[in-house]
C-alpha cells in the first residue's frame, strides 16, 4: 500500500505541500489512511487487497440490477465502493460496518473537512439543478448542499483530486468549501433530484402553462380528450413513478398533491411531520392527478366530488397498498394518498427509534402486569408501527 495524499488542509489546492496535483483517491491511499484512522486492521487491509477485483465485479453487478441500472455501469467503481463491498465491521466502533458511510467519515477526518450526511428533504432542488446538470454531478460525483457565509457548500465523495477542485473553480467562478458524503447519497440525489424535474420540465414543454383564472374554470368543467390523453404521457407517468418511489424511499405514510393560486406542492409526512418536496405549474398538477386517479381506477371525468380509490403496487418482494382520496377545491383537486405498508407488521422495537434508555423503559412498562399505556401522535407519527412492534415483542 502506497502513502496516502496529503490532507487539503495543507494544501489549498488538495494537493501535496509541493502543490503538485493529486489524481482521485485509489484502494492503496484509501487502505492506508482507514488504517490510519483504525476503521481497519492491517490483515483487513491485505485482504481487501487481494479481493479487491472480486469485490470490485461485485459492484458492477450490483449496479445492473439497481434503480440507476445501465447510467450507473458506466461510471467507474471507486475505492470506497469496493471496501464497502466487503461488508467488513469496523474495528473500533462495535455493531457497525464499514459502510459508504463509515469510509465517507474517515475521509473526512483524514481530509480535515466535514462530514455531511445528506437529508434529501433538507435539500434545496432549485440551486442543485441551476447550479450543475445532471451529467456533471454524475461524472464528478458532487452535489450542491447550500449556500453559507463562507461560500457554496459542495458535497463530494473524494476531495483529494486537485483536478475536480479545479474544474469546480472554472465552473463556479464563487468561493465554496467542500464536505464529504458517500458517492452512492450523490448518486441517488441526482437521480431524484434531475429525474422528477426532468419529467416535469417535459411535461410542462408538451402541455403548456395555465394561469391561476383557467385553472379556476376547469374546476367545473370536463376535461377535453387532449387533456385526459396527456394524463398518459410518459413524462407525466415519470413523474408520477419518481414522486411514488421516492415517497417509498423516505418511508413517507402519506402523500399530499395540493393546488395553489400559482402553482402546486407535493408533501411528503414523514413521521407525522409533513415536508414540501416540490413544486410544479398548474398544468402539470392537473395531469399528474389524472395519472393518479387512472392507477387508482377513479373517475377522471368527476372533478366536483370527492372520490376515494387503492392502488397496489409492488416493491421489492412486497405488495404495497395505497389508499387515494380526491377532493376538489377552489384552484383544482387535491389528491392525499396514504401508503399502507405492511412491513410494520414484521418491524422490531429496536428498529423505531427508541434512545436505549427510553426502549428500556417502554420494554418494562409492556412487560408490568397491569397497567394502562396510551401511545399518541399525529397521523403518521408511527402509533400503528410502535402497537404492531410492541405485540410481537410480547
Amino acid at each position: 500500500m502506497t502513502a496516502p495524499p496529503d490532507s487539503p488542509a495543507k494544501s489549498q489546492a488538495h494537493g501535496s505541500a509541493s502543490g503538485e496535483p493529486r489524481p482521485p483517491l485509489g484502494l492503496p491511499e484509501l487502505l492506508e489512511m482507514l488504517l490510519r484512522q483504525k476503521a481497519i486492521t492491517a490483515q483487513q487491509g491485505k485482504d481487501l487487497e487481494a479481493r479487491a477485483t472480486t469485490l470490485r465485479s461485485r459492484v458492477l453487478k450490483d449496479r445492473v440490477g439497481s434503480v440507476r441500472s445501465q447510467a450507473a455501469a458506466r461510471y467507474d467503481v471507486s475505492a470506497a465502493e469496493i471496501v464497502a463491498a466487503a461488508s467488513l465491521p469496523h474495528a473500533q466502533k462495535d455493531h457497525r460496518k464499514l459502510d459508504e458511510d463509515a469510509i465517507a467519515q474517515a475521509i473526512a477526518s483524514e481530509a480535515g473537512l466535514r462530514y455531511a450526511k445528506i437529508d434529501p428533504l433538507r435539500l434545496d432542488n432549485a440551486l442543485i439543478s441551476k447550479t450543475f446538470s445532471r451529467p456533471f454531478v454524475r461524472h464528478h460525483v458532487v452535489i450542491p448542499l447550500a449556500q453559507e457565509s463562507e461560500g457554496l457548500v459542495i458535497a463530494v465523495a473524494d476531495p483529494f483530486d486537485t483536478t475536480l477542485r479545479e474544474t469546480l473553480q472554472d465552473v463556479l467562478r464563487r468561493p465554496f468549501v467542500y464536505a464529504v458524503t458517500s458517492k452512492r447519497d450523490i448518486l441517488a440525489v441526482a437521480d431524484r433530484v434531475f429525474g422528477l424535474r426532468s419529467s416535469i420540465r417535459q411535461a410542462v414543454s408538451e402541455l403548456g402553462e395555465q394561469s391561476p383564472t383557467q385553472t379556476l374554470v376547469q374546476l367545473v368543467q370536463l376535461r377535453s380528450n387532449e387533456e385526459l390523453a396527456s394524463s398518459n404521457d410518459e413524462h407525466v407517468v415519470a413523474a408520477v413513478d419518481f414522486l411514488l418511489n421516492y415517497a417509498f424511499e423516505q418511508r413517507a405514510s402519506d402523500l399530499h398533491l395540493e393546488p395553489r393560486a400559482n402553482d402546486a406542492v407535493v408533501r411528503f409526512r414523514i413521521d407525522g411531520i409533513l415536508h414540501d418536496i416540490e413544486s410544479y405549474p398548474p398544468a402539470v398538477h392537473a395531469a399528474i392527478i389524472s395519472r393518479v386517479k387512472v392507477m387508482a381506477r377513479m373517475d377522471i371525468a368527476e372533478r366536483r366530488r370527492p372520490q376515494d380509490g387503492r392502488i397496489k403496487t409492488q416493491r421489492g418482494q412486497a405488495e404495497v397498498e395505497m389508499r387515494v382520496s380526491s377532493l376538489p377545491t377552489a384552484f383544482g383537486e387535491k389528491v392525499v394518498i396514504r401508503v399502507l405498508d405492511p412491513s410494520i407488521l414484521q418491524a422490531d422495537l429496536q428498529d423505531l427509534g427508541f434512545a436505549p434508555h427510553e426502549r428500556e423503559l417502554y420494554e418494562k412498562w409492556i412487560t408490568a402486569p397491569s397497567g394502562l399505556i396510551l401511545v399518541t401522535g399525529p397521523t403518521g407519527s408511527g402509533k400503528t408501527t410502535t402497537l404492531y412492534s410492541t405485540l410481537r415483542y410480547l
